[in-house]
């Protein structure tokens, strides 16, 4: 209201050989609200999706009004997205948000400013149970996040972890930072270069290495 632009939703599309976007549609209302959702990511089977969504309800921080983000759940059902829920660990004073889960299904990424985090934003993990429940979730650590800002994480299929940061040494604003996992933690990471890289906000990078093909 305070800016008369719509808010943000959730789409789908078919992408052709040559990169194009082809039969562009809307989630359903079940996804798709009058607040914002974004950030969806699929488990392997393509039965059960992650999103944000933004509370509806904005609260009072430092003399500013914040509408905190959160994260849903949604599983496909005879071909519909159904069984809509806010995850546990979710909260109203503040933001859980960029989910993508493992390529086993088994473990949550996602960024927050929950108490605790070492700066602006932290990179997080959640393991998930077999039942569907969630474990606590654990932060990275100092090797990912600083005191400024880890966001958008992405865990690829080799269960390598990208996420954008403006902490590390960067070229400027967010950039986007690998990490390879060793022994069950996180290595050092490794800023990407200036072919993905620009002195503005770098952020949101998908890859799928057995396509050599990603997005930011």
């Amino acid at each position: 209201s305070w800016n008369n632009l719509p808010y943000l939703d959730l789409y789908f599309a078919t992408l052709t050989d040559d990169g194009k976007l082809e039969n562009i549609t809307p989630f359903s209302s079940e996804i798709n609200t009058s607040s914002h959702e974004s950030n969806a990511t699929f488990s392997n089977d393509g039965k059960t999706m992650y999103f944000n969504r933004t509370n509806t309800t904005r609260t009072k921080t430092d003399e500013e009004r914040i509408a905190h983000i959160q994260i849903f759940k949604a599983e496909l059902v005879d071909g519909a997205w159904t069984n809509v829920t806010k995850l546990s660990f979710n909260s109203n004073s503040y933001s859980c948000e960029h989910p993508s889960i493992s390529n086993d299904g088994k473990m949550l990424y996602f960024a927050s400013d929950m108490p605790g985090t070492l700066g602006g934003f932290d990179i997080y993990k959640v393991a998930i149970n077999e039942d569907g429940t969630f474990e606590t979730p654990e932060n990275l650590g100092a090797k990912i996040n600083t005191k400024h800002r880890e966001q958008f994480p992405y865990i690829s299929e080799m269960s390598v972890l990208y996420f954008a940061s403006d902490g590390h040494l960067g070229y400027g604003g967010l950039d986007i930072f690998r990490s390879n996992s060793v022994d069950g933690s996180f290595d050092t990471p490794v800023n990407l270069g200036n072919s993905v890289n620009s002195n503005l906000d770098d952020f949101a990078f998908t890859i799928r290495e057995k396509d050599n093909k990603g997005f930011v």
